[in-house]
């Protein structure tokens, strides 16, 4: 399979008992999502080019449990809602004129009542098992270190060459 880049929005993330977890929503049956279906490992990467700085995450990654995607979607916007429940994420539509008229029908059926969450869509967490920080220098001499978390959930630091 070729591997795709995939941009998501970090919703929360946890450290607590030596692990470190994030959390963000999605289809569940969207290109990103059912890669991630079937990969249970993945690699994250925020790069600030002003700051010259740029964090690398990997772990493992999972489906939320159901009641923690219910909470998640009850919180958000109604407008938000019927585009997630109106959007089939990542399959083409013959125009932006069809999207909009099915989140149209979807507001229209919901005015008087909530929005459910469709089971193809809720949150993934990430447990991190491996974080690299690196800081450009002068002339690519840049400072990089790399934690990666050991059998017994401790962090080993390793400082590694541009």
């Amino acid at each position: 399979m070729t591997p795709n880049s995939r941009s998501v929005l970090i919703k929360s993330f946890s450290n607590s008992n030596r692990e470190f977890k994030i959390i963000f929503y999605s289809h569940y049956n969207g290109v990103k999502g059912s890669e991630f279906n079937s990969n249970s490992q993945v690699a994250l990467l925020f790069y600030w080019h002003s700051l010259g700085k740029q964090v690398r995450l990997k772990g493992s990654i999972v489906q939320t449990d159901t009641l923690f995607s219910d909470q998640y979607f009850s919180s958000r916007d109604k407008m938000s809602q019927a585009v997630t429940v109106a959007s089939n994420q990542s399959q083409p539509i013959k125009s932006k004129r069809d999207l909009i008229e099915k989140v149209n029908n979807v507001i229209i059926k919901h005015k008087h009542a909530d929005i459910s969450r469709p089971n193809t869509w809720g949150g993934f967490e990430v447990t991190i098992n491996e974080v690299e920080f690196l800081q450009l220098g002068a002339y690519r001499m840049s400072d990089r270190f790399k934690f990666i978390q050991d059998g017994d959930n401790k962090w080993n630091i390793h400082r590694l060459s541009p």
